[in-house]
């Protein structure tokens, strides 16, 4: 496979194909679509991380030339959203693209930074983190930039032709392809929220429900996931009396899920910032609680980070 991903003299191959071999077409594998100027593909994150890393690893100039004694050094950035500690998806993905790196034929810089938009998630504070990440790499300039997460992927756009121009760019863990993404020099995958599949599965184990409760807080990924949700689950608004509770501090909410009648599932979206200020590593701190105050079943929305 040929790409112009890393510039004109550039050859990049796909590896995991053999002779034979047949190639993940079909629907069953993944959905691709068109957007101006670059190809994304809507994949099974793990399976995609796998294939990014492997065509990192392969990049070799045109044309080839003998295996040099010493090896070529290649730059890899990773913006990630969140720290490891608050994100077991975004440690998952770092740990296979820093495993595949290990093969790599080139003596591999790992810069692996982020942005932390739980802690802090204000406009200002992130600018102040992104500005000083932008001089940090001034004189150090990628090979390649690897975003994990939506807030990751923002800075790269509005970025990307200053600080970082030509230097390609793949992303990954974003459920949504971002408005006025078509520069070139992107690419990568995107999952989708399950909300349909976990109500359907809710729904079988739990055959008499009559009302859906919806929590979820008031941090900038917490608000994105509620809007896909809500959209998701229009199509059940006709047949089960929805409530959202996604404006309250933690405690008022641990209260109002033990008043729950018996008849009621319990859909949790993600809280990372309640109302009072109060922050929350969503998988470790957040879910135990409602898990444990709510007088119903809870399940838990699957997503990338």
């Amino acid at each position: 496979m040929r790409s112009d991903l890393f510039g004109d003299n550039t050859q990049l191959f796909l590896l995991g194909l053999p002779s034979g071999s047949r190639r993940l077409t079909s629907s069953n594998d993944f959905a691709s679509q068109q957007y101006t100027g670059h190809r994304v593909r809507k994949l099974c994150l793990p399976w995609a991380l796998r294939m990014f890393v492997m065509a990192l690893l392969t990049i070799s100039p045109l044309p080839p030339t003998a295996a040099a004694q010493v090896k070529e050094v290649r730059r890899v950035l990773v913006f990630n959203d969140f720290g490891s500690v608050s994100s077991p998806g975004i440690a998952e993905m770092d740990r296979e693209v820093f495993d595949g790196l290990q093969k790599s034929p080139y003596q591999v810089e790992f810069y692996n930074e982020n942005l932390e938009v739980t802690l802090f998630s204000d406009e200002a504070s992130q600018r102040q983190v992104r500005e000083w990440y932008i001089r940090r790499y001034s004189d150090r300039r990628p090979d390649v930039i690897i975003t994990v997460g939506p807030a990751s992927l923002r800075f790269m756009q509005e970025m990307h032709e200053g600080a970082f121009k030509d230097t390609p760019v793949v992303f990954c863990g974003i459920m949504e392809i971002p408005a006025g993404l078509d520069n070139s020099r992107f690419t990568g995958a995107w999952s989708s929220v399950q909300t349909e599949k976990t109500m359907e599965l809710a729904l079988r184990l739990q055959p008499n429900t009559r009302h859906v409760v919806v929590v979820g807080g008031v941090g900038s990924l917490d608000r994105e996931e509620e809007a896909i949700v809500r959209k998701n689950l229009r199509g059940y608004e006709s047949r089960f009396d929805f409530t959202y509770l996604t404006d309250l501090s933690m405690p008022n909410l641990l209260e109002q899920l033990k008043l729950l009648p018996n008849d009621t599932i319990v859909l949790h979206t993600a809280i990372t910032q309640d109302t009072a200020g109060n922050r929350f590593i969503d998988a470790t701190q957040a879910v135990p609680l409602v898990a444990g105050a709510a007088r119903a079943p809870v399940f838990v929305l699957p997503r990338v980070l």
